[in-house]
């Protein structure tokens, strides 16, 4: 009897479960960092007619929904903002108690790599 293939099968067998467990308990994200995913930043008001001031912000650089949670939480973070991503639009709904300027969407992300395209008023959020 050949032993080597039936080494061969359970090594391989053995090395699918560390890299499926790697992975589970690393997190995976498609930007490869293979970070655990971000955790929400909360906001306790999440009504949007609750705030004067409604923006939407262009962000280039969000891949995944982890992405996402970073720049909602940038935003989120901040008191008396509440921020929703749609990652398809590659956009940020910002709803705040104070006006925003770009200066200040580009502080709240400065840290993190994405690249703020403008920030605008939405009156139709």
């Amino acid at each position: 009897m050949n032993i080597g293939p039936i080494i061969l099968v359970f090594a391989s067998i053995a090395a699918l479960i560390w890299v499926s467990t790697r992975r589970l308990n690393g997190g995976s994200s498609c930007c490869g960092s293979g970070e655990k995913a971000e955790k929400k930043v909360r906001v306790a008001d999440r009504n949007p007619k609750h705030y004067q001031y409604h923006y939407i912000a262009n962000i280039e650089g969000m891949v995944c929904g982890n992405c996402a949670r970073r720049v909602e939480n940038a935003f989120n973070i901040q008191t008396g903002i509440f921020a929703k991503v749609d990652l398809e639009k590659k956009a940020v709904y910002v709803h705040s108690k104070y006006e925003i300027t770009y200066a200040d969407a580009y502080k709240y992300l400065n840290n993190l790599p994405y690249t703020l395209m403008d920030i605008r008023n939405n009156n139709d959020f």
